[in-house]
């Protein structure tokens, strides 16, 4: 059976769901709890969306590449 993604489960849980601020996501792409396909469709409910995958990160992103985190933010908020 195919995972639901973020779109799946965002779509029947808040239809009408539209976040309209400017929003950073830092995904480690080693996360064991979430996997990455959560993010397909995030895009439809956030107009201003910046992903930042981090590819040797797991669940706890900030402890285990915490100068990536923070190029990452930096970057965003620049």
């Amino acid at each position: 059976e195919e995972a639901a993604t973020m779109s799946d489960t965002f779509d029947e849980a808040f239809p009408e769901l539209q976040i309209g601020v400017k929003t950073l996501v830092i995904w480690g792409e080693q996360d064991s709890a979430m996997v990455v396909d959560n993010l397909t469709g995030l895009e439809s409910y956030v107009s201003d969306l910046k992903v930042e995958r981090l590819p040797e990160a797991g669940h706890w992103v900030p402890n285990q590449s915490p100068q990536e985190v923070n190029q990452a933010i930096l970057r965003f908020i620049d």
